[in-house]
């Protein structure tokens, strides 16, 4: 906001209706995206909740292709392709189980012998 002020940018003098909706994606976002994280966190692995948050612009540059007509450069592709990749490898071979299950090792380690 510093930099807007001593740029000279205006920051009035939108409608009401403007101020609205950017009080709603500023709040609804907030609330309840951080919100679910944390409670993603009781039942998931801190490593998977941390890496699904890469999504976000991936999905967010999807949505504005389809909703926008905004569409992606070839940059945003290839960077949207190497988030997907990667979430892929964390989440391989992750086991998610219920709150309350126990998991077992799928073969004991040579150390428990």
């Amino acid at each position: 906001m510093l930099v807007a002020l001593l740029s000279g940018v205006q920051l009035w003098g939108y409608s009401a209706t403007t101020w609205f909706w950017l009080f709603v994606i500023t709040l609804g976002p907030q609330l309840l995206g951080h919100t679910v994280l944390n409670w993603a966190l009781e039942y998931v692995r801190a490593a998977i909740v941390s890496g699904a948050i890469l999504a976000e612009p991936v999905i967010a540059a999807l949505l504005a292709w389809l909703v926008l007509s905004e569409k992606p450069g070839l940059a945003t592709l290839l960077g949207g392709l190497v988030v997907l990749a990667g979430l892929y490898l964390l989440l391989r071979g992750n086991t998610f189980s219920p709150p309350g299950s126990v998991s077992r090792d799928p073969a004991p380690s040579s150390e428990s012998r």
